[in-house]
């Protein structure tokens, strides 16, 4: 994994248009999608975040979602900094749903990854993640252990759970944690795997949880040992 990771400035793109049209000469190993709707008070350290990884071989596409803040003069702040940033700005607000659907649709990585701008993660999750998947064929998507904004991040409030073994269990271990399955609609996923979700873009409540189960029926979801994200509290 290491001979692929490559530094933000070794990544050549080619750019008409402005920003918004961007294209890499090469595929990407990971695709993050970061859909926003008026994040300007969380989406610096979001961002801080992302670009503080070990793992560098990854694209950035941001699906602003018509924001009224300053959510636009911020992505365009950064995305003059780091090619790896695809901002795009809907017209109009198209809703949550199909603003999350819209950045898996834009992926070009093997693995997919939805990013919240109030989330954050440690510096190794996507190397953790990507180094695990791709040594376990059997398992569609991975994980670090994770806990909620507000909370003391003591071990004690770590969540940790995976869903593996054969369907059923994997699908009695998402229900014995359902309250506590965030981390798991926020994983690292197969990009193709997640593509064959046909609940992607639906709005009802609990559809992450659809998400969630279907990912335990098409294969394992593993958790790994280290690596830490932090689920922000203010939503996107």
């Amino acid at each position: 994994m290491k001979g692929r990771r490559k530094k933000y400035d070794e990544l050549r793109c080619t750019q008409s248009e402005g920003p918004k049209k961007m294209q890499f000469s090469t595929a990407p190993v990971v695709t993050i999608g970061m859909p926003v709707y008026n994040g300007e008070q969380t989406i610096r350290q979001s961002l801080d975040s992302v670009f503080a990884q070990t793992f560098a071989d990854f694209e950035l596409i941001i699906s602003d979602n018509a924001s009224t803040d300053e959510t636009e003069t911020i992505c365009m702040e950064y995305a003059k900094k780091d090619p790896r940033i695809i901002y795009q700005r809907q017209p109009v607000n198209i809703g949550a749903p199909k603003n999350f659907k819209h950045t898996l649709a834009q992926a070009r990585g093997n693995f997919f990854i939805w990013w919240s701008v109030d989330d954050t993660r440690s510096v190794d999750f996507l190397e953790l993640n990507v180094s695990f998947l791709e040594k376990r064929k059997d398992y569609v998507a991975a994980t670090s252990p994770n806990y909620m904004e507000g909370q003391t991040g003591d071990k004690k409030n770590l969540v940790t759970f995976s869903m593996v073994g054969e369907v059923e269990k994997r699908f009695r271990s998402f229900f014995d944690h359902c309250w506590q399955s965030h981390g798991i609609f926020y994983s690292l996923i197969r990009t193709d795997s997640l593509r064959a979700c046909t609940e992607i873009g639906a709005d009802y409540f609990g559809v992450d949880w659809s998400v969630d189960l279907f990912l335990a029926s098409s294969g394992k979801v593993g958790r790994v040992d280290s690596g830490l994200a932090v689920f922000g509290s203010k939503g996107m």
